[in-house]
């Protein structure tokens, strides 16, 4: 081939070599601008490459070739297809050229030059906006001169979108409202009106918020763009992703991906770009910063347009080879552009340690070279920066900083900031006099914002005098029209008698005048309150407010405190029926206060609020799995409560509990395989029981093993093996199972009694529990091991009973009736005595019915009715 050839000329770009040649960053830059060199690098000695006609334009080219009848028939411009596509860039610039020569109709063979006709506005449209670009510059400066009437069209409408930009750059109140009446009335007509509208209405600037409103213009914007793509423009893929990236519809994640893939495919760079973000943020794709890195890397403007959002990026990843690439395209950027942000991005960097060593010091050089270029953009990530130091120095550097916005601009959040300085004393003598006042002046700037931290702020103080100044405060900002943020700070101090002498009911009215100004802000509060005065109206008008159409219906904490008053008659009539529903509501809302519904429904104790338990409960075991429902369905199954009992079904909910809670739930499911009665339950519960203690020698679990050789339930009955267990329990846990294994012992006879009634006096004088009085007395009484000796049993008994705080008097009345009439008497005697002697009521409704059943005394009716009067107070 090369005896074929010897000099191949190709077509310039025309790019001005003379004024503006550089090779500085040339991979980030189109091989056009360096292709004097490379031509040369590519040419070998037998074929030369040339770069030729540099000084002609594109359209003065194309000028040349209009009346070429070859050029006519052949002329291939397309940077997407083997033939023109007619809607690509280097497409759009010839065919526009060829309509500024009056020249389409000649070039039909080569493009579609009825659709041309068809969407000239598109086109047109497009040069306006490529303007001032290189290869576009041109046409558009002929296209001025001849007056074209739709770009006359499109130059209006875009003086009106100029004009809302450098409003709304203002990002001032007044200057937003001007900029939304400019665009507003377009915004359902014109896709670039709708952007902008879609941003108002997001930020609310200008105008109310509304996601309504904006995911309306989104969508404008998302159908124009799908419009485009069908009619074959390829680069309005783009804008069709990035309306969809702003709507944010999972629904939408496939199309986003599919309307990408052919420019991906292709390599195209801003389409790279964006699937780069697609894995950033797992949208459409399972998040990966890696291959977020890795499409990224394939668009060249990676280092230089969009170097600061690659850097994320890479700073994303755990690979160090990355965080070391981002520190130095972040500082190589920084010396060619001199960009603060990529200060702010290297001060990150520095300060986390992510491809360096962590250096705090470095970190704040960058920062404050941040700060020294834009100081009212970058004055608290300044301030931030130095604080993360750590060093007095430099807080006290903070603290100037601050002084400086507060004198120039009024900041509350410097206010705020110098408040926490003097609050911990960092750079500067710690003084919370100083901490309050420039909190209180915070708060006075931006009530809504900085009234509850000046709150927090006198809590630390903790003086009253600070409450009493703030109470001041509030009420003399109220006097001046004020703030809502006033009213419900002096309604708390009011409430808590903080600064104040504590007072509901102006409590009430404060928050009442808080909440009438700003419903949304303060209607939780004004409940809260509501419910604390716990007086009929109060009651009464937060269940109003809670049931209005503020959304605190949604609250279920408020629908549950409701529901208690009513429960139990706290400010309002009792009144069971409201007490469920608003407690269904809580519950309804919140999972969380199931418990207190069914807590609720199980106190009213009819079959009809036990199937309502039944049925909430098996809602939420059906929606999370939560081992307290099934619970709480196995107990009813057990209990035959709302439902028919069910011991099958009252195991199976119960295992679904513990299989969730083991912990928890595991004695208890035990208990309910042993209730079951059925062998294959019982032997189950024996295996839990062993295996339970084999693994965290659990003293519940041997308790149950002793259950099980007592009653003989699972295993065979042995009375030794149920002692044995029963005393492993009590060396685990005395305090929890020492009288269960004394009870025990004392049931089962002469079995393990050697040496038991000394461990049993031994247990009673290093505890004085009652419960071992009391074994010993039925030791005595029953001559279990010992002869009877109905004496010392009496004496044992009213240790058990006469103690602090007494015991069972009707048990013991009963017991000294079983050793004979002389103790049964002497049992009136004592108990009377005690009465005498403490006034103790808790003894006259054992004495009462000792008269009336003459036990130990002489039957008297009139007696018992005596006594029954004394216990309740006749």
């Amino acid at each position: 081939m090369k005896k074929l050839w010897k000099c191949y000329y190709y077509a310039s770009e025309g790019v001005d070599y003379v004024t503006d040649f550089s090779i500085n960053h040339f991979l980030s830059k189109d091989s056009a601008e360096y292709e004097l060199l490379l031509f040369d690098c590519l040419s070998t000695p037998s074929m030369r490459l040339y770069s030729e006609g540099s000084t002609v334009t594109r359209f003065k080219k194309i000028e040349a070739l209009a009346d070429y009848p070859i050029a006519r028939r052949h002329l291939f411009s397309c940077a997407f297809s083997g033939e023109n596509c007619g809607r690509c860039e280097k497409c759009t610039r010839n065919l526009l050229s060829l309509d500024l020569l009056g020249k389409l109709d000649q070039f039909s063979k080569v493009y579609d030059i009825d659709f041309y006709k068809s969407h000239r506005a598109r086109y047109i449209n497009y040069l306006y906006i490529n303007r001032k670009d290189h290869y576009f510059e041109e046409l558009y400066g002929l296209f001025m001169e001849r007056g074209d009437a739709d770009l006359r069209q499109v130059r209006g409408f875009m003086k009106l979108v100029k004009r809302f930009d450098a409003l709304w750059g203002m990002d001032q109140p007044d200057s937003d409202r001007k900029a939304v009446a400019l665009l507003s009335p377009y915004e359902s007509e014109n896709y670039r009106a709708a952007i902008r509208m879609a941003k108002a209405y997001e930020t609310g600037r200008g105008v109310l918020p509304s996601e309504e409103r904006r995911r309306a213009c989104l969508e404008l914007v998302a159908d124009h763009y799908r419009e485009e793509v069908s009619s074959g423009f390829e680069m309005s893929r783009i804008g069709l992703f990035d309306a969809l990236w702003k709507l944010n519809d999972p629904d939408s994640y496939g199309e986003m991906l599919s309307v990408l893939y052919p420019l991906a495919r292709i390599e195209r760079p801003r389409a790279c770009v964006r699937i780069a973000r697609m894995y950033m943020e797992g949208r459409g794709v399972e998040k990966d910063p890696d291959s977020a890195v890795e499409w990224m890397r394939k668009s060249p403007a990676s280092r230089n347009k969009f170097a600061l959002e690659y850097c994320g990026m890479l700073l994303a990843t755990d690979s160090e080879e990355n965080h070391a690439e981002a520190v130095d395209l972040c500082i190589e950027r920084f010396d060619e552009t001199g960009d603060p942000e990529l200060c702010v991005l290297i001060s990150g960097i520095l300060s986390e340690g992510k491809g360096s060593v962590r250096d705090m010091d470095a970190a704040v050089d960058w920062m404050r070279k941040a700060y020294a270029a834009q100081p009212n953009t970058y004055c608290w990530q300044y301030a931030d920066i130095l604080m993360k130091s750590g060093r007095d120095i430099d807080f006290y550097e903070v603290i100037n900083v601050c002084f400086k916005l507060y004198d120039r601009h009024g900041s509350s959040k410097a206010c705020e900031v110098i408040s926490d300085i003097y609050r911990l004393g960092r750079g500067v003598e710690k003084d919370t006099n100083a901490a309050v006042a420039w909190m209180g002046k915070a708060a006075e700037l931006e009530p809504v914002k900085y009234v509850r931290r000046y709150e927090s702020v006198l809590d630390a103080a903790g003086a009253p005098r600070y409450y009493a100044e703030a109470a001041g405060m509030c009420r003399s900002r109220l006097e001046d029209g004020g703030s809502p943020a006033f009213s419900a700070l002096l309604a708390r101090l009011c409430r808590d008698g903080r600064g104040v002498e504590k007072d509901l009911g102006e409590a009430v009215r404060l928050m009442r005048a808080a909440y009438k100004w700003r419903p949304q802000w303060y209607a939780k509060e004004y409940v809260g309150i509501l419910l604390e005065s716990g007086d009929e109206f109060g009651v009464a008008e937060a269940a109003r407010v809670v049931g209005s159409d503020l959304g605190l219906v949604d609250d279920p904490a408020h629908c549950s405190a409701i529901g208690d008053a009513y429960r139990l008659g706290k400010g309002v009539e009792k009144d069971l029926d409201k007490a469920v529903a608003w407690m269904g509501k809580a519950e309804s809302k919140d999972s969380r206060y199931l418990g207190d519904y069914c807590d609720l429904l199980m106190s009213i104790g009819d079959q009809k609020s036990y199937a309502e338990v039944l049925r909430a409960c098996r809602k939420d075991a059906k929606k999370r799995a939560a081992p307290e429902s099934m619970a709480i369905i196995a107990r009813l199954y057990r209990d035959g409560r709302g439902v028919e009992k069910n011991m099958k079904e009252s195991v199976a909910w119960m295992r679904g509990a513990m299989a969730q809670d083991p912990d928890k739930y595991r004695s208890e499911f035990v208990g309910i395989l042993f209730e079951s009665g059925r062998d294959q339950d019982v032997e189950e519960a024996a295996g839990l029981c062993k295996g339970r203690y084999d693994q965290v020698a659990d003293p519940g679990m041997c308790a149950k093993i002793s259950h099980l050789y007592h009653e003989g339930k699972g295993v065979g009955a042995d009375q030794e093996e149920a002692v044995d267990w029963m005393r492993r329990a009590m060396s685990l846990d005395p305090d929890g199972y020492s009288e269960a294994y004394y009870s025990l012992v004392a049931k089962t006879g002469p079995v393990g009694l050697d040496g038991f009634l000394d461990e049993c006096k031994a247990s009673y004088e290093s505890t004085g529990f009652a419960s071992y009085a009391l074994i010993i007395a039925s030791i005595y009484r029953d001559g279990n091991g010992v002869p009877k000796d109905p004496d010392l049993a009496a004496r044992w008994m009213e240790k058990a009973v006469f103690t602090d705080p007494p015991g069972d008097f009707l048990g013991y009345c009963r017991f000294m009736e079983s050793l004979g009439d002389p103790y049964a008497i002497a049992a009136v005697e004592r108990c009377e005595r005690h009465y005498d002697e403490t006034k103790d009521k808790a003894v006259c409704k054992t004495i009462s019915e000792m008269y009336r059943t003459g036990t130990g005394v002489k039957k008297d009716i009139r007696k018992a009715s005596e006594w029954m009067g004394r216990c309740w107070g006749v």
